[in-house]
């Protein structure tokens, strides 16, 4: 597994609960160059990620939809994993067009059926994991099947690249 797609195009908080993913992906394979699609107001986040290597702008990309499928900007990128974290039937819909061997979701919604090969089967509802637990359990197909306990999640943030920025004072 040489390059990896994390699909996150949803909320900052969601986004969070996710980084860790991308940290266990690095110790499970080193070689591993990981790219995170997601909001362009999430670049700075994922920008301080020691632990991801690039980011896709999906903001960016969904605007030139005819260029995203056609082109497939996934396709050039040489993927040989996408995990759609957030599924989203469009980014499905072209990471199977490009021909990503290994596409990844849960199979909670009908078109994961058909646009990606491995689903991944549990219930948010009837789980007493959290959020951040179930996002890891994407990663069952990889080969990496641990339950990963709350308190050694935090260690896989990887957010060693923040930068500190001055406080904004207010007028009283």
């Amino acid at each position: 597994m040489k390059r990896i797609l994390i699909s996150r195009t949803d909320n900052l908080g969601d986004v969070i609960l996710t980084l860790p993913m991308a940290g266990i992906l690095k110790q499970q394979f080193p070689d591993c160059y990981i790219i995170f699609l997601g909001k362009k107001y999430t670049k700075p986040l994922i920008g301080a990620c020691e632990y991801i290597d690039e980011f896709l702008d999906w903001d960016e990309i969904k605007g030139n939809r005819q260029q995203a499928i056609g082109n497939s900007v996934l396709g050039a990128l040489k993927v040989d994993v996408i995990l759609h974290v957030f599924p989203d039937k469009e980014i499905q819909i072209i990471a199977k067009k490009a021909k990503i061997p290994i596409r990844i979701s849960t199979s909670h919604r009908w078109y994961s059926w058909l646009y990606c090969n491995k689903l991944v089967h549990y219930s948010r509802k009837k789980s007493n994991l959290h959020e951040s637990q179930l996002n890891l359990k994407l990663l069952e197909p990889l080969g990496i099947t641990k339950e990963f306990s709350l308190t050694e999640i935090p260690s896989y943030y990887g957010l060693t690249k923040l930068t500190s920025s001055p406080v904004r004072q207010f007028a009283s």
